[in-house]
Formats: C-alpha cells, sequence, structure tokens
C-alpha cells in the first residue's frame, strides 16, 4: 500500500475522531456514559465514509505454472487402415493419455486428421484423403504459447501443402511417430497423371504420366493404357537407380461425346510387394461445342487480364478480349456472350444491335462508363452521370436465389472502384451483392442479375476485380474459388433455359477419393430461397440397379448431400421435395481410385528428413517410449511460472455501507427514544 494512502486513512480517523468528540463532549450536554456512545456510533459512520471516499487498494500478485502444449495428431485416413496398424495407433494414443509423466510436464490436446482436422473423438481410419500439413498449420496459428506437435502418421500425404515445405518455412519443431513399415522395398509406380478434365470431339488431347522406381537394378517396365478392353497407347520404360524417373506425354483421340475412362498400368516387377499403386484410372468429358465469349473494353484494364483467366480455366469456355474499335456488331451472333467492359460513346452501335437481338450480356461499368449514352442505348438500368470515385466493398446478400454460389468471403475482399451515386434496375432482378462504404452497408447494389423481355444481364457497377483474384488466391493458395464464381456468373449469362424452382449442382464424374457432393436449391413461388423445405435424394447404379435414399442438410442458401459412401459406377438420381411435385435429376460416373492405397510402407524418409529439418525427431511405433522419453528431457519445454499483477480494494464496499447505515440508525433511534431529537 502507497505511504500517501497510509496517511490518509491516518487522517481519515483522526478527522472522525475530531468530529464525535467536539459535537458531544466540547459542545454536548447530558450524561457522560450516554455521549460516549453517541460519539462512538458518530466516529464508525464517518470513518466508514471517509474509508469508502479514499478506497484504499494493494498491488496482488498471482503466480501460475504454464505447462507447453503437447498437440498430439493422429492420422485417421484409410491408409492407416490398410497398412494393418489400427491397433497399434490406438494403443499407442492411449498410452500417451495415461503417461503421468507426460501429464505432468504438458498440457496434452488431441486432435485427427484426414481431409480436414478436428479433436479427437473415435478414429475410424476412413478418411479418404490425409492433408499432414493442415495440422502444422492448424497449430502455429492456434497456441500462442509454447507447443509441441506430435504426428502419428504414415507420412503419405494425398491432399494440401507438402508438410516438408511448410514446416521448413517454420521455427518449430516437429516430432512423428512412424506408422507402417520403415524398410524400402524395390518398387514401380505411377505417380501422377495430368490431364484436361474436358476434350473436345475428332480432336486429340494430351495426357502426360509421371512414373517412377524405388531400387538398384535396372529394370523395364510397359506402360499401357486402356479404353475398356481395349489398348489404347503402349511404351515401355527403362528405369535404374541413377535414371528412377520417367515423363511420359502422348495424344489420344476423343472419337465419341460423352465420358470416356482410361486405366493406365504399369506391369509389376518380379516379387513386388505393393502392386496397387501400378494402375491409376483417369476419366475426360468428350464435348462437341465450346462457348465463345468475347470481352469488348474501352480502355486497357488488369480486369481484363484476371476475366480473361478466370473464365478459360473452365475448358468449356473460349474466350477473345478486342477494343470495342475492333469489334463489329456484325460480329455478336459469333458469340454466345458479350461481356462489356466500361462502355462509353464508341458501343452506342453496339448496344443498338444487342438491344435488336435481345441478347444475353454481362456489363462492367464504374468511373469510365458514359452513362448518359447507356441511359439512352438500353433499358436494363439508369444512372446518372458522374465522375465521382466510391470506394466500396462487397456485401453478400445471403437470400440471393437465381443461381446456386457458396460465400467464397467477399467480406475479406479489397474495395472496388465505383460510380458515385444509385442506378435504377428494371425488370426481374436479384442483387447477388451489396455496397458497402466506409464501414456502412447500403442496399446499393454491387453485383446483380436481371431478367428483361427474356433476356438475361449480369451486372457489375465497380472495377478492380483482378484485386479480388490475388485475395483469394492469398487465402485459399488456389485461384479455384474465384474462378468457379466467375463461371457461374458467365454461366447464367449464357443460359437461356427457364428459371426452376430447383436447380442442381453437380460434376458429370468423380474420382472415387474425391468426394461425391450434390447441391440443389430450391425456391418458393416467389423464387425466394425456401429454408423449410425438406430435400431427399435417391441414387441408383445403373449396372447393379441398386438406390440409396439420403436427405439433403441446409447449408446457408442452399441443399447439399455428401455420397461418398458410394462405389465407383455410373448413377442417376433425382431430388425430390416433401409434400411437392417438384424434382430434378441427373447422371454422374465416378472413376475409381483409392489415393490412401497408394504405398504399403511409411514415407520414412521424408518423416526424418522433416524432423531433423526442424531440430525436432522421428521414429517408429514400437520405439514410442524413446520418443516420449526424448520430450520429457528437453530442457525447451518446461513448464514456467508466470506472474499477474493486479489491484486490490482492502475494503468491502457492502461491508462498510452496512456499518455507515447501521451506525446512524442507532444513533438516531436512541437520540430519539432519549428525547434529543
Amino acid at each position: 500500500m502507497a505511504t500517501q494512502t497510509i496517511l490518509l486513512i491516518i487522517l481519515a480517523g483522526i478527522i472522525a475522531l475530531f468530529v464525535s468528540l467536539l459535537q458531544y463532549f466540547y459542545k454536548g450536554t447530558g450524561y457522560r456514559k450516554r455521549n460516549l456512545l453517541f460519539s462512538t456510533l458518530r466516529f464508525l459512520s464517518l470513518f466508514a465514509l471517509l474509508l469508502l471516499l479514499i478506497d484504499p487498494q494493494i498491488e496482488s500478485t498471482t503466480y501460475t505454472t504454464v505447462k507447453p502444449v503437447l498437440a498430439v495428431a493422429v492420422d485417421n485416413s484409410a491408409s492407416i487402415d490398410y497398412l494393418d496398424e489400427k491397433q497399434q495407433v490406438e494403443q499407442t494414443v492411449h498410452e500417451i493419455q495415461e503417461n503421468t509423466a507426460l501429464n505432468e510436464r504438458f498440457d496434452i490436446d488431441f486432435y485427427q486428421f484426414g481431409t480436414d482436422l478436428a479433436t479427437l473423438d473415435s478414429l475410424s481410419f476412413n478418411d479418404s484423403r490425409s492433408n499432414i500439413a493442415n495440422p502444422l498449420k492448424t497449430f502455429s496459428s492456434v497456441y500462442k504459447t509454447s507447443y509441441v506437435p506430435l504426428l502419428i502418421t504414415d507420412g503419405n500425404a494425398t491432399l494440401g501443402t507438402d508438410y516438408e515445405y511448410f514446416s521448413a518455412s517454420q521455427k518449430q519443431p516437429v516430432y512423428f511417430l512412424a506408422v507402417g513399415d520403415t524398410t524400402i522395398y524395390e518398387d514401380v509406380k505411377i505417380d501422377r497423371i495430368n490431364v484436361n478434365r474436358y476434350a473436345y470431339l475428332n480432336n486429340k488431347f494430351p495426357v502426360e504420366i509421371i512414373a517412377s522406381y524405388s531400387g538398384d537394378t535396372e529394370k523395364t517396365n510397359q506402360l499401357e493404357v486402356f479404353s475398356g478392353e481395349r489398348k489404347v497407347y503402349s511404351r515401355q520404360l527403362q528405369f535404374s537407380e541413377a535414371e528412377n524417373g520417367k515423363v511420359v506425354n502422348f495424344y489420344l483421340p476423343a472419337d465419341a461425346v460423352g465420358i470416356k475412362q482410361y486405366t493406365v498400368r504399369l506391369t509389376p516387377l518380379e516379387n513386388e510387394k505393393n502392386t496397387v499403386n501400378n494402375t491409376k484410372n483417369f476419366g475426360v468429358e468428350v464435348i462437341d461445342q465450346q462457348a465463345k465469349v468475347a470481352i469488348v473494353y474501352s480502355y486497357l484494364h488488369p480486369d481484363l487480364g484476371a476475366l480473361k483467366k478466370a473464365i478459360t480455366s473452365n475448358k468449356l469456355r473460349d474466350v477473345e478480349v478486342m477494343d470495342i474499335s475492333d469489334f463489329q456488331a456484325t460480329d455478336i451472333p459469333d458469340y454466345d456472350l458479350l461481356i462489356l467492359f466500361e462502355p462509353n460513346r464508341g458501343f452506342a452501335k453496339l448496344y443498338n444491335k444487342l438491344e435488336q437481338l435481345n441478347k444475353n450480356r454481362l456489363t462492367i461499368i464504374a468511373t469510365e462508363s458514359d452513362f448518359n449514352m447507356l441511359n439512352a442505348a438500353q433499358g436494363t438500368f439508369k444512372k446518372s452521370n458522374t465522375r465521382q470515385i466510391d470506394e466500396v466493398r462487397p456485401r453478400l446478400n445471403t437470400n440471393f436465389s437465381a443461381f446456386l454460389l457458396e460465400d467464397i468471403g467477399y467480406a475479406d475482399f479489397p474495395p472496388l472502384n465505383s460510380a458515385f451515386g444509385s442506378v435504377t434496375i428494371n425488370g426481374d432482378t436479384d442483387v447477388l451483392l451489396y455496397k458497402n462504404i466506409g464501414g456502412v452497408s447500403t442496399q446499393d447494389p454491387l453485383l446483380e442479375v436481371t431478367e428483361i423481355r427474356g433476356r438475361r444481364e449480369v451486372l457489375l457497377l465497380g472495377t478492380g476485380i483482378w484485386k479480388w483474384r490475388a485475395q483469394s488466391f492469398i487465402e485459399n493458395q488456389s485461384f479455384e474459388k474465384f474462378d468457379n464464381f466467375i463461371d457461374k456468373l458467365v454461366q447464367y449469362a449464357i443460359s437461356t433455359d427457364k428459371k426452376d424452382r430447383l436447380r442442381l449442382d453437380f460434376e458429370s464424374f468423380y474420382y472415387g477419393s474425391q468426394g461425391v457432393v450434390i447441391s440443389a436449391q430450391y425456391v418458393d413461388d416467389n423464387y425466394n430461397f425456401d429454408n423449410r423445405a425438406s430435400l431427399s435424394i435417391t441414387v441408383r447404379n445403373t449396372e447393379t440397379n441398386k438406390t440409396t435414399q439420403v436427405p439433403m442438410v441446409l447449408k446457408a442458401n442452399f441443399y447439399e448431400a455428401n455420397l461418398n459412401m458410394l462405389s465407383s459406377g455410373t448413377y442417376d438420381f433425382t431430388v425430390k421435395v416433401a409434400g411437392e411435385q417438384t424434382s430434378a435429376s441427373g447422371t454422374f460416373t465416378i472413376i475409381p481410385y483409392d489415393m490412401e492405397r497408394q504405398a504399403q510402407n511409411a514415407a520414412w524418409d521424408k518423416l526424418k528428413r522433416t524432423a531433423i529439418a526442424s531440430d525436432g525427431a522421428t521414429t517408429t511405433l514400437s520405439n514410442r517410449n524413446s520418443l516420449i522419453n526424448k520430450l520429457l528431457k528437453d530442457d525447451r519445454y518446461i513448464p514456467s511460472q508466470q506472474s499477474a499483477e493486479k489491484t486490490v480494494s482492502l475494503i468491502d464496499f457492502k461491508f462498510l455501507l452496512f456499518i455507515i447505515v447501521a451506525s446512524l440508525a442507532i444513533e438516531w433511534f436512541t437520540r430519539k427514544y432519549n428525547g434529543l431529537i
């Protein structure tokens, strides 16, 4: 307690004593014993009141022991089951949970990972993929204090960032308990097949196959590609210890429309232990046409390149970018969709022709657009001509129902440059994104779609979406989400189909380990998303006629069904709405491919390199006690004592208030009783 506070308390006691004695002994009359009682009561009330005003405080220091966190992540992928190590892994987890020394030294958190990371509940070892980098990334952001990542895994990652590369960028020791046989056997395998998802009828499509060999002798193998039972390609490959990798490039003909499945086989070695990875399947959808898109601009801008990249990521699209001075209105019928970027007076003839043809379009307007020309040339929207600029951020309209679209993180995207002022839009309009200006949400549209007189138009009121594409890549390490977003807008603008109440979103084919997800959107009679509906999907295998019915789960503004339980084959399906006559159907194919069966032993060398580079350690499950002892003896991971100082009041306000009220009340009633009041 500060000296100043002590002096104030003493002074308060002196003042209270002086006032009470002055009132009842110096000026007071009557009996001495009675005055002594009154002065004591007055002293207590005055002193308590002064203490409340002074509020004496002291500095209190508390000490807590903080243990480092041992974050144990267990590989829950199917490869652990294939390696016949389920019981060993479960036994290891149990021993760590029951280890008294570890629990005294660490706060132990348990996780399981496959495609995603989750708190350890129960291990099933049926996840179709394993993302080993995911727990390392998550731990680095979740744990702010000292932590130790311990991964129980075979080291064979089939999804996500290379964990060896990610670990090298972190200053954090990583520990591994390797699951599976660490012996390296002689083996040939197909590492990767690179092929486009789509091919065009009567053309040839490129295929790239990467194969590798583990061993120290020279081997000759035959690489064969089959379409059904028919061999369509063959090549002899020579492997050795020095030349242990081959890249094979060739072309295959696309001679019929539809989904074509191919099998790649690499003849096995004599006594080869793992022959599963000698075979891989891939698929190609052969199409007979390609949608042509023209981006017509008034001036060069980075958005033009971003749009072209995003649209052409779908091989069903062909994009041409051209200046308005080079585009002829008579060329409009040659294109399925026109994207008009910042239209000025040079677009007048083009708009006249578009209006005559009632052609769908996607329009991007901002500060360089000529709104006087636009207001006169078209009837979809009207806007005053202005050169003032607003920086606007997107705000998602969760009630958007024109087509299925997920939230790709619009709220975190950089602002666009938009022309100041509101816009009037005609037709059947559905707003996807509203403007957020200076942190204030508005009802002004930033991105909307509309239908008028049977014609569709997408309207974006801002430029700078190249920054959105860059931000999406930073957040997801891929352009895929943003490109899919643009593809959905283009697909809507190109389509002339009638707006249905039940719409589906699915792929024509899936790979076995990819995950089969069917999405649906259902709207009411007013075309507003109906989140009260009950949707179910019935799936039928066309070969076995076996049917499976699954309820669809509500997700934001759409319904979703996860069909990962299905085996490879071709399926047709129907989505129905309970209590309604509405339904929609489709067909998809699952191409057989199990990524988790590609390795029959632990990736020992990679696990060891990763651990050594991070100053950690790796050992096998059978030697787990040695790793546990190493952790217990490591001086980097010892509990630390932390102190926290806080100011604590010395007085109890309620108690002092009680003393004040009680002493004053007793004094008053006593004086009243004795006729002094």
